[in-house]
């Protein structure tokens, strides 16, 4: 994490963005290509409904943050780095083609063609783990942190695979990428030096990036085993761009007001009961 070039915080390990699924549930529906474009993934998953008794594709709708997995492909569908900011600045985000009309309009077209789960109001995330690895899901659209888990849930490990979002530009595959959780050393500590030296620690030598199937902390280091599907179809990565610097300065006065309290403490109360942790 960094602005201005300072660095706020190191990632615990790095996360892409697409779709884990069954790779024995779609070589049982006939499918050996992955799909490149909506209509193809439709199709995909018709296949999966016409030919197997596994639910093609599974929202976890019940759950509800299971779906905001789907905005995390943002930028991929236009390979653009600098979508979402640009999505601030129009008064027509659905306009075809764009990537919010290409991800809502697959997942209503899912829906519709009734290739998501029967009853949407009684999914069950824990289930789902063990129902996608043990072939009664077809796919689910989440980040890349995920395969482990579906893994560890499966009859065989092998048949967890892990497919870009069915979209193209220029005939290739793009995955949005993002940190996970940060190490950072708090600026009022009296062991700076140790602290630094555990941060290099856990990116250097704990593993545990790699335990997790995600991308490492650093930038020579070595694409994770999760990711050998993504490699084989050349899908190439995209970090978004950060947001725009905060218009204008506080003013003298704030600045006064403010002081050195700790941000948290800067904010109405109802901002800071307001935390969301992902499950």
């Amino acid at each position: 994490m960094n602005y201005d070039g300072q660095s706020y915080g190191i990632a615990i390990t790095g996360n892409a963005n697409g779709i884990v699924y069954n790779k024995a549930v779609w070589e049982a529906a006939g499918i050996t290509d992955l799909p490149t474009t909506s209509d193809e993934f439709i199709a995909d998953l018709q296949a999966i409904a016409d030919n197997t008794e596994a639910t093609p594709l599974y929202t976890n709708y019940a759950d509800g943050w299971p779906l905001t997995q789907w905005e995390s492909n943002r930028g991929e569908i236009t390979a653009n780095p600098d979508y979402v900011n640009e999505m601030t600045q129009t008064d027509a985000p659905w306009t075809e083609g764009s990537d919010h009309y290409v991800m809502d309009s697959l997942l209503f077209d899912a829906v519709a063609a009734g290739l998501t789960e029967t009853d949407p109001t009684t999914t069950n995330w824990e289930q789902s783990k063990s129902d996608l690895g043990t072939g009664k899901i077809g796919a689910m659209v989440l980040g890349s942190w995920a395969i482990t888990q579906m893994q560890d849930a499966a009859d065989d490990a092998a048949d967890i695979g892990y497919m870009p979002f069915p979209a193209q530009v220029d005939g290739t595959f793009h995955s949005v990428t993002s940190g996970d959780y940060k190490n950072a050393i708090n600026v009022n500590s009296e062991n700076k030096d140790a602290a630094r030296a555990w941060i290099e620690w856990f990116a250097d030598e704990s593993g545990y990036a790699a335990s997790q199937g995600g991308i490492s902390p650093r930038l020579d280091g070595p694409t994770p085993d999760t990711l050998a599907d993504f490699e084989a179809a050349g899908v190439e990565y995209i970090e978004p761009e950060p947001g725009p610097r905060w218009p204008g300065e506080p003013s003298e006065r704030h600045r006064h007001r403010l002081g050195d309290r700790p941000v948290e403490r800067r904010l109405p109360s109802a901002h800071r009961r307001r935390r969301s942790w992902r499950p």
